[in-house]
């Protein structure tokens, strides 16, 4: 405010990382505003009359546009999606302008959902800084076949779409826009490695997924140094399962099944001793652990997410009308597994991070080199990771294989007193005191499904954002503590899952079932994946208690259409018919 006027100045700049690829472009900014005037190059002004009884306000459009092609996809130059929809950027600030108060309403929808939730302030503040950052990274672009191109930089690291990485940035895509899961999980085949080259012989016929798509303003190979095979070949499965219960889609499923096979058969195929835990291809996304959980051969969280993923891919096949034995070999592998790993993994308290006790045979991925023969130093340590292939075989509704949930909740909890920090929890028991906090909220949301609340757990990582962003000037998400440095990391939307799995949300399309079993007997939260946006309507669920029982009561019934639903634990207001409730179901 400048002696009774506003007086606005634009600059337009970005962080440079290193010298720009050939294919970047500098993005010009442009701000339009129908009632003000002009004021030298780069400012609009506007006087107001401070005893006037009327407000004034300046209306503002503030508008990016390029037109030449910014990402290199398979050596074709693209251009951002927007130049195919709007011809020109007078065009595109005319739209919106024109659908002000719209955006703005649809704006408000969502921020409203986290505003008059339960979870509190921590949650929906960490929400607006993940989904900025996240925004940030993504590419959408048209190919000259007039397909779309999206892919997601990995911050800081800048590979495209890790499939790692955008394993736990779903819970965005499930909660809002699941079509845009849906284009990852069509490009991703396009980057699978012949399992030959990790097996040799055993591999024939099998394949495994590359780490990325590529980095910078290319996609089109891996860049990352070394693949992490077991593990990029279950997040696919795992993705591929969560999306089809959440659309209900089986047809581009049935196109993937002789793709999803290879990957199975590979899992399969990288265990050599018939145990059910993959020894080969087992380097994972946790690349600043010990040994032992960064690439331990017989480790316990590939293992559970192996078995998660075969078993997901079982109840695929089914819902697709396979009847071969091929299907029911996925099973069986997965029991093997979860067999061997109660039997031999779990020590009084928490699982191992390995069956495997000693170094023998084991080669650092970075550098090629066999390590020193002794002991696997923390193969018996406290980790957060066991459980981490669970959560969307919950999210989805899908039947388990015979794990002992009970033993898994007894190892959440341990693992989290064993590596609990002011900020959150570490990787294991032992290690350095580095945090990654998407992998705490993951692990968060996992407990939540097995009775075991944790979610308050994200007023620690909230506090590690206000702090850097107070030290640093940071402005987006940080994934790590200092020690590592995940910068501007679109990872952090896996908060997203968190309303999901507070209300304990099983949402299968494939069999018409949506079920809730909430952690809290005091609860608001929206339900997201059955929001109508077209007509700005979230159902939401709210749990109280009366006279000393939960009570349940889902609004917007309407949306949930034709799925039967399903309470555990609370009874759910009747409303037409369908809903039952009853007690906590609880298995061993």
């Amino acid at each position: 405010q400048v002696s009774g006027g506003f007086t606005y100045r634009f600059t337009s700049s970005g962080p440079a990382r290193h010298e720009a690829p050939p294919m970047a472009v500098r993005v010009p900014s442009w701000v339009e505003c129908e009632e003000a005037e002009p004021f030298g190059p780069s400012g609009l002004r506007k006087e107001f009359d401070l005893g006037a009884e009327t407000a004034v306000s300046m209306r503002l459009v503030w508008s990016c546009w390029v037109e030449e092609p910014v990402l290199e996809v398979f050596q074709e130059p693209t251009r951002l999606k927007y130049t195919a929809v709007f011809n020109s950027r007078e065009e595109m600030v005319q739209w919106a302008l024109k659908n002000r108060d719209r955006i703005r309403q649809r704006c408000r929808l969502l921020d409203n959902a986290f505003r008059h939730w339960s979870l509190g302030a921590a949650p929906a503040d960490m929400a607006a800084l993940a989904l900025h950052t996240h925004l940030a990274n993504t590419w959408w672009t048209r190919r000259k076949d007039g397909s779309d191109w999206f892919s997601v930089w990995e911050g800081s690291c800048y590979y495209h779409s890790t499939v790692d990485v955008e394993y736990n940035a779903a819970a965005l895509y499930l909660a809002l826009w699941p079509d845009l899961l849906g284009m990852l999980l069509d490009e991703w085949p396009e980057f699978e490695i012949d399992g030959e080259k990790a097996l040799g012989g055993d591999g024939k016929g099998t394949g495994f997924l590359c780490h990325d798509m590529g980095a910078d303003h290319v996609v089109g190979r891996q860049v990352y140094p070394h693949h992490m095979e077991v593990e990029e070949n279950a997040n696919y499965l795992l993705l591929l399962a969560a999306w089809a219960a959440f659309t209900g889609e089986v047809k581009q499923v049935k196109k993937k099944l002789p793709f999803c096979r290879r990957l199975a058969e590979f899992i399969v195929k990288s265990d050599t001793t018939g145990n059910g835990v993959p020894d080969r291809g087992v380097a994972n996304t946790i690349d600043d652990a010990s040994p032992a959980l960064q690439y331990g051969r017989d480790q316990v969280y590939l293992a559970v997410k192996a078995q998660a993923a075969l078993w997901a891919l079982a109840d695929l096949e089914q819902k697709c009308g396979a009847k071969d034995a091929q299907t029911e070999r996925w099973r069986a592998c997965a029991s093997k597994g979860v067999k061997t790993v109660e039997e031999e993994g779990w020590l009084d308290d928490h699982y191992a991070v390995t069956l495997s006790r000693t170094t023998e045979g084991l080669t650092d991925p970075w550098t090629g080199e066999a390590l020193p023969e002794g002991e696997l130093k923390g193969w018996d340590d406290y980790s957060i990771y066991t459980a981490n292939g669970l959560l969307y075989l919950f999210l989805g509704g899908m039947k388990t294989p015979r794990w002992k949930m009970n033993r898994i909740a007894d190892d959440i909890e341990n693992a989290a007193r064993a590596t609990m920090t002011n900020y959150g929890c570490r990787h294991t028991g032992t290690s350095d005191p580095i945090v990654w906090f998407s992998q705490n909220m993951w692990r968060d949301c996992v407990a939540a499904y097995l009775g075991v609340d944790m979610l308050s757990n994200i007023e620690r990582y909230w506090d590690y954002q206000v702090t850097t962003g107070a030290a640093w000037g940071a402005s987006l998400y940080y994934d790590t503590t200092e020690q590592n440095y995940l910068a501007f990391y679109p990872r952090g939307v896996t908060v997203f899952a968190m309303p999901m799995c507070a209300a304990g949300l099983g949402l299968n399309r494939l069999e018409g079932q949506l079920t809730l079993r909430p952690v809290r007997s005091t609860l608001r939260v929206p339900l997201l994946p059955l929001a109508d946006w077209e007509k700005m309507r979230i159902p939401v669920l709210s749990v109280s208690r009366r006279e000393g029982v939960a009570v349940a009561d889902l609004t917007e019934r309407d949306l949930v259409g034709d799925l039967t639903v399903t309470a555990v634990g609370v009874q759910l207001e009747p409303a037409g018919g369908r809903a039952t409730g009853g007690p906590a179901q609880n298995s061993d």
